[in-house]
């Protein structure tokens, strides 16, 4: 019996239609016993990766700006059906200030539910020891190297001067962030802990596909603005963990040379929008 009609037995559901796949899970829209659909999510081999914690973020969220979770197995889930559009897709339809506005209103929304427990979730400092622990190669280009050596000193004092740890989505952007019935919804968190400054991080260098928009100066601070309200934290502290953020992910992509990398010269375009907003 394949991983498909296992799932479709253990919960009822029917009629499946595959809608994505991904490196590590497919999903499928199915139909719930009562006819309403779904999104079953199946992870290749059943290996959930580092998804597992999202599940739980899901449960503490229950009800707020995120999917919900019908059920859950290893290695799968129902959730919510979501039908979108995302608001990648309206950034990307030239509905970019709109899209940012939702998006902050999701990640304010769901940082003011309440959790009571944060121990079974990956911190911040956890999350950044590959980019302390990253070495250059010899041909690594000067610029990159400077400007992800000058992350790697600002992760760390970001880390040191944290206010209370808040349980964070982990990857909040534009095409994370889908329509359905109860408005806009976040799928697919990581479950972090850490700085709530940190939430967007990942959203300055998306959507996918726009690359001039992200390294808009005037999109980047209108957007770390609008974030550093919502949160209580400063413009320069938001683009100092985009910045971070951009250069850990470098790391996490070591099978390709730091110089090759696509957003290799983003680091130092966020830092040089940090310093900016540092003198305003």
């Amino acid at each position: 019996m394949t991983h498909l009609s296992q799932a479709l037995r253990r919960f009822d559901l029917s009629n499946p239609h595959e809608v994505a796949k991904t490196a590590i899970a497919t999903v499928w829209k199915v139909a719930q016993s009562d006819g309403s659909p779904a999104a079953l999510k199946i992870f290749h081999d059943l290996d959930e990766k580092d998804e597992a914690p999202g599940f739980e973020v899901l449960k503490l969220w229950e009800g707020g700006p995120a999917a919900r979770l019908f059920g859950r197995a290893p290695g799968m889930a129902v959730m919510e059906w979501l039908e979108g559009p995302s608001l990648g897709d309206l950034s990307r339809d030239e509905r970019d200030a709109e899209a940012n506005e939702h998006l902050i209103k999701v990640a304010q929304t769901a940082h003011q539910i309440p959790v009571h427990s944060l121990d079974v979730f990956e911190t911040l400092e956890a999350r950044f020891q590959t980019l302390f622990e990253l070495r250059f190669a010899v041909d690594c280009p000067n610029t990159v190297r400077a400007s992800v050596t000058e992350c790697k000193a600002l992760a760390k004092d970001l880390l040191s001067s944290s206010p209370t740890p808040q349980l964070l989505h982990g990857d909040l952007h534009h095409d994370n962030v889908l329509k359905g019935p109860r408005g806009w919804c976040a799928i697919d968190p990581k479950g972090v802990v850490g700085d709530p400054a940190y939430e967007l991080a990942n959203a300055f260098r998306n959507p996918l596909g726009q690359d001039a928009l992200i390294r808009d100066p005037a999109r980047t601070h209108a957007l770390a603005k609008g974030w550093a309200q919502a949160c209580g934290a400063t413009p320069k502290r938001v683009l100092g963990w985009a910045a971070c953020h951009t250069a850990v992910s470098m790391a996490w992509s070591l099978d390709t040379p730091l110089g090759a990398f696509p957003d290799s010269d983003l680091p130092e375009f966020y830092l040089s929008q940090m310093a900016r907003a540092e003198e305003h």
